[in-house]
């Protein structure tokens, strides 16, 4: 009835929330990165994936880009095997969620 449908309303918008919140994180934390400013660049980047995660899950493709960013971050910054592990792990969900 109109709770249910009040409910699954409350839960979209919390869903889209998140979605709106990961992107801006997303987008300042490759900006922060961009200029060399890593430890709030990793901040936003963090809370991109935290907040894509909730949203969308970690399957997929959107959450794979945050993470690839985490990794493309600590690639800038010379944590190298840190950054292979974020990219391996966002390639292993961009091959599940779109196969070739």
């Amino acid at each position: 009835g109109t709770h249910l449908g009040y409910a699954l309303s409350l839960s979209i918008k919390k869903r889209d929330a998140l979605i709106h919140q990961g992107k801006n994180a997303n987008a300042q934390g490759m900006q922060w990165c961009a200029i060399g400013k890593y430890g709030e660049a990793l901040h936003n980047l963090v809370s991109a994936v935290d907040a894509t995660a909730d949203a969308l899950g970690k399957q997929h493709l959107s959450y794979a880009t945050t993470v690839n960013n985490v990794g493309a971050c600590l690639e800038s910054m010379g944590r190298y095997d840190d950054a292979m592990k974020k990219y391996q792990e966002a390639l292993k969900i961009t091959e599940k969620a779109a196969p070739a």
